[in-house]
């Protein structure tokens, strides 16, 4: 039986045990096939530093993405989602089930400061971060059910998108037909 979004387990343990398993290059095909293996939609998200260290370490527990255009993860990402966090120029860290998502859009200039600023503790935001996204007209906030730190692998992808969607909702019907 083929698990539907919203069952998907949030034993990342069983997740690490897979990815283990796949070795420590692994494609953005591996990580497709593991998401299938989960019966959940996957993503890569990349982050910069101290961002992914402080999520690491349980400091922020919220991730968000600020853009003028409406670009993934907005409207593509979902509770129980997979996402493994990527440092940029580095390899995967950790992954995590999403326990949470919001979408905020069309945003009217200024807009995502008060968004962030309600949200300040958990994006455990520097100090200009705000500033920095005032023009932004589209918001995402990722709320993590769950989050392990894992042996570090390389991601071996070509793209130098922020996010890359694995498997979207077709992809994971699919899988379960197979």
């Amino acid at each position: 039986m083929c698990n539907t979004k919203s069952e998907i387990p949030s034993n990342l343990d069983h997740l690490a045990g897979l990815l283990q398993a796949a070795g420590n290059s692994l494609s953005i095909e591996t990580l497709k096939s593991v998401c299938a293996r989960m019966s959940g939609r996957g993503h890569v998200a990349i982050l910069r530093q101290p961002y992914l260290e402080k999520m690491t370490a349980g400091e922020k527990t919220i991730e968000s993405r600020l853009t003028k255009n409406r670009v993934a993860p907005f409207g593509k990402i979902s509770e129980g989602d997979i996402v493994f966090l990527k440092e940029a120029a580095g390899p995967v860290k950790a992954v995590a089930i999403v326990g949470l998502a919001e979408f905020f859009g069309t945003l009217n200039p200024g807009e995502v400061v008060g968004l962030l600023e309600e949200r300040r503790e958990g994006l455990a935001l520097e100090n200009d971060f705000a500033r920095s996204k005032e023009g932004a007209r589209y918001a995402t906030f990722l709320h993590f059910a769950s989050l392990l730190k894992i042996k570090p692998f390389r991601l071996l992808k070509s793209s130098r998108e922020a996010w890359i969607v694995l498997a979207d909702n077709e992809d994971v019907a699919a899988a379960c037909l197979k």
